[in-house]
């Protein structure tokens, strides 16, 4: 009879020692991937709907979609309607303005899924919104709970901040933000 060789306990603890120690090592590293990307295509979100805010102020005189004729805000509508739809030279919705489209449709912010924007200066309610944009300063602001607060201010010109566990870093550490 051929004696048949198997493995010892000692052996058997060892490799599931060895096992344990590179999962320790890969599930976190995977975890901050997914991070990582969410915040990316937050990032290429926000630029996006910075670009069109920024395209539809240089075609309508220097005024932004968020205002009206007299500098008041409007209401989420007109700015969606401004920034996906076509409009005439003060900005009335047209189906045959001459101006626009400057989005397809409004982008859902990758961390918690809202498409929704609102048009102010208070803080959106992350449960509720996706995006806000500030009329008086013409930009874009992407908030959730338990995720990055990536804003941008003015032109989009690699001027974005991650605001996560406490800490601001910029966001070409993280190499989303290329020339411009």
């Amino acid at each position: 009879m051929v004696a048949r060789r198997a493995f010892s306990l000692i052996e058997l603890v060892i490799v599931v020692v060895i096992l344990g120690v590179i999962a320790a090592i890969a599930v976190p590293r995977m975890g901050s991937a997914a991070e990582t990307a969410k915040a990316n295509r937050l990032v290429g979100d926000l630029r996006t709907l910075q670009e069109a805010a920024d395209r539809y102020t240089a075609e309508h005189w220097g005024k932004n979609p968020g205002v009206d004729g007299a500098g008041s805000p409007v209401d989420a509508a007109t700015l969606v309607g401004r920034l996906t739809g076509t409009s005439d030279e003060d900005g009335t919705l047209a189906g045959d303005g001459i101006y626009g489209p400057y989005l397809r449709t409004l982008p859902a912010n990758a961390v918690n899924g809202k498409s929704r924007v609102i048009v102010g200066t208070a803080i959106a309610s992350p449960s509720t919104y996706g995006w806000r944009f500030n009329p008086q300063t013409g930009s874009f602001t992407a908030s959730a709970v338990g995720g990055p607060t990536v804003e941008v201010t003015g032109s989009f010109s690699g001027a974005a901040q991650v605001d996560t566990a406490g800490g601001v870093r910029n966001l070409n550490e993280l190499g989303s933000i290329g020339g411009g």
